[in-house]
């Protein structure tokens, strides 16, 4: 296959600008209407929290609905249990800390705390809580279901059994002597969880990805030549090699891409994964 001309690459050129900017339109669309849905449940959520006395059930927010989504579309998998889906569900035993004003309403405390740990990473879930349910005092660590107060300290500790949803994807064999914000993860395989994500961006040192809308992920430019890719300068995008897996393929926003989690790293309770075979494949995503 021989070379391309400049009339052909200017063309490229032309048609990735083109598409650049209907995806920015679209962005700006869709973030106009996230920002006036979630002020209008924000509005809906403070009316009706006054009189309620139990566990709160407002509208869910912006990232309640996308947990919601990712638990509906992986129910059978939860089902069955199935140790390679990156999505574990599972009844874990954790300890509350609650301030003394909790005493009002411990119920709706508890659920308020559980809310303020969803889209974060904990160390203790092994991944990211999606979502929980069923919150429920453990009576055999509470005295009878009572909570404890510590020394000096203000706080109120409540032992608690919750259902929770997971993302915890399974990396690679970690090597020993891994150090910085790496995660080792005790369910380390030979190969990783294999992921679909989104491309959201393209450098010459590695290409951004989005998993399931939610997850940042990277391959870096080392994998990607190994996987047959070659970075074009003057078209500033990573196109495949003749006689690779991924022969005419070009690198854009937008494009769907198979992955393998190989690391994962933690930063302030927000997670990344460190990838690498990345594969182009059909975007078989079902659009809301």
């Amino acid at each position: 296959m021989g070379r391309e001309s400049k009339e052909e690459k200017k063309h490229r050129k032309q048609e990735k600008k083109q598409k650049k900017e209907k995806k920015e339109k679209k962005k700006r669309k869709r973030s106009s209407l996230e920002s006036s849905a979630s002020a209008s449940a924000s509005a809906s959520a403070s009316a009706s929290a006054t009189s309620e006395q139990d566990l709160p059930s407002s509208s869910p927010t912006h990232s309640e609905r996308k947990t919601k989504k990712i638990k509906r579309q992986h129910t059978n998998i939860n089902k069955n249990k199935n140790p390679e889906s990156p999505f574990q569900k599972k009844n874990v035993s954790m300890l509350l800390s609650l301030p003394p004003e909790s005493l009002s309403n411990t119920p709706k405390a508890m659920h308020q705390a559980m809310q303020a740990m969803l889209l974060r990473y904990s160390d203790g879930l092994g991944g990211v809580l999606l979502s929980f349910d069923n919150i429920q005092l453990d009576t055999s660590k509470n005295g009878g279901g009572y909570g404890k107060i510590l020394h000096e300290f203000p706080e109120i500790h409540y032992n608690i059994t919750v259902d929770v949803l997971v993302f915890q994807p399974v990396t690679a064999t970690n090597k020993s002597g891994s150090t910085g914000s790496s995660i080792s993860s005790s369910t380390g395989t030979a190969s990783g969880s294999k992921l679909k994500a989104v491309v959201n961006e393209t450098f010459p040192s590695h290409v951004g990805l989005l998993v399931h809308e939610l997850f940042n992920a990277s391959v870096s430019a080392e994998c990607l030549r190994e996987a047959g890719f070659t970075f074009d300068v003057d078209l500033s995008e990573w196109s495949s090699s003749s006689g690779s897996s991924n022969e005419h393929g070009h690198i854009s926003e937008g494009d769907c891409m198979e992955i393998v989690v190989e690391k994962v790293h933690e930063c302030s309770g927000l997670m990344s994964l460190e990838c690498k075979d990345p594969v182009l494949v059909e975007d078989t995503r079902v659009l809301a």
